[in-house]
């Protein structure tokens, strides 16, 4: 029977829920009206926002307000965040486990720099040039960030330290930070890897910037011993120039006109065996060492890089060096201005677009080989293979990107004196 309220005695039913009962007073049950019948609400809301219950009796809205009671203990008191993470099907006990399992784990972390020594520590089998690397990125994070330990480093910041730098940068930079952070988190030092949630650059790519077979010419002519291997790799094998820091005289024979590529010194981590064109014997012939770096970077080689460019007429990289700069004093000012920017990766570029163009006549004549082996060496696919690439970037990068003409003047750059065709010494030794 629906209670009637005007027969109860004042103050009876407020007494009987908080005094005697010793009800707790959340939710509260008040006296309401539905559809014009006198009825008990039970006002589970929190904050605007919850149920309410209208109820017959009053022993039914006790009990519905039992219920919503402890179904708030359980979820916790805070009505604001059991609305937010019940959007995500969880309760506030299963956010103070998580965040519990979350803050345990951060008590592990270790100042920024302290875990960078660590895991530089860590890579002290690999090569000079990748620890230099990672040397140099790492130690811009932590100059970033000088306060930073391993469990701070938040997204948002590894976005703001990348934001500045070129795209493709800032991509490589962004592929190191997430190597590093991934050994964090299996070190213990953090639950999460904030590199893999940064922004990825956009790169567009252009056309990519070729020299002509003049520029070559002129920039081998002067260029000096420390810095002429690197130039002839990169220029007619189309190395990288990671490639050539990392490579070794060992792997270098000219006998077989052949330069050898281990897994380790690859971009792609496999070994490749990249075939030499005489050109590029002839040249390597008077600066070949038996073993030991073919190039070793530092100021005297940053200083006859820039010289070996100024005299193909492009401007130099580093004005604060002496000798860039005695050079550069020495120009006119028309003659500073007529100096060109000089194109991205302008060696590697030029390599693997001129040995693509070469007809078949001009490859044999190139590579000292048979007209029926030029395949071997021009072509997508022995392009792709000795530009350590996939056909199908040679194919939207490279393709008809250098005309036959200077392909065939490209690897007839020879030093002063050579033949055209230049015969590898070990042919020749055969009498070839």
């Amino acid at each position: 029977m629906v209670p009637s309220f005007g027969m109860m005695k004042p103050g009876t039913p407020e007494n009987e829920i908080t005094a005697k009962n010793r009800r707790p007073s959340w939710p509260p049950i008040k006296k309401a009206r539905k559809n014009g019948r006198p009825c008990w609400l039970v006002d589970a809301r929190l904050n605007g926002k919850g149920p309410r219950y209208y109820c017959e009796t009053l022993e039914e809205a006790k009990g519905k307000a039992h219920e919503a009671n402890i179904t708030r203990k359980n979820e916790g008191g805070s009505a604001i965040y059991n609305a937010e993470l019940s959007a995500y099907g969880w309760n506030v006990s299963r956010a103070i486990e998580f965040a519990l399992d979350h803050l345990r784990k951060s008590a592990k972390a270790k100042p920024l720099a302290d875990a960078v020594a660590d895991f530089t520590a860590s890579k002290a089998d690999k090569s000079d040039a990748y620890k230099r690397d990672l040397k140099g990125i790492l130690d811009a994070l932590k100059t970033a960030l000088p306060t930073a330990t391993t469990a701070s480093v938040a997204t948002a910041e590894i976005n703001d330290f990348l934001a500045a730098l070129h795209p493709v940068t800032a991509n490589n930079r962004r592929r190191v930070l997430a190597v590093f952070f991934n050994w964090c988190v299996m070190q213990g030092l953090r639950t999460d890897n904030p590199a893999e949630s940064a922004a990825v650059a956009k790169v567009t790519h252009g056309t990519p910037g070729i020299l002509t077979p003049e520029e070559l010419a002129a920039m081998l002519e002067a260029a000096e011993d420390c810095i002429l291997p690197a130039i002839v790799l990169g220029a007619f094998a189309g190395l990288r120039q990671a490639e050539i820091a990392r490579c070794d005289w060992r792997n270098v024979d000219l006998a077989e006109a052949v330069v050898t590529l281990d897994a380790g010194t690859t971009k792609t981590n496999s070994r490749r065996a990249v075939r030499l064109p005489a050109a590029a014997v002839a040249w390597l012939a008077g600066v070949a060492k038996k073993s030991g770096p073919v190039f070793v970077a530092g100021p005297e080689a940053r200083a006859a890089w820039d010289l070996a460019r100024m005299a193909a007429g492009f401007g130099p990289f580093q004005t604060s060096l002496m000798r860039v700069r005695q050079a550069t004093a020495a120009l006119t000012p028309k003659q500073i201005k007529a100096l060109l920017p000089w194109p991205d990766n302008a060696l590697r570029h030029s390599a693997i677009s001129y040995r693509l163009a070469l007809r078949p006549e001009a490859a044999a004549a190139a590579f000292n080989i048979a007209p029926e082996a030029v395949a071997t060496v021009t072509g997508i696919e022995a392009v792709a293979y000795a530009a350590g690439n996939s056909p199908k970037i040679i194919r939207a990068h490279y393709d008809a990107l250098g005309k036959p003409s200077a392909a065939a003047a490209w690897f007839r750059v020879t030093p002063a004196g050579a033949p055209r065709n230049v015969v590898p010494m070990a042919k020749a030794a055969a009498g070839a």
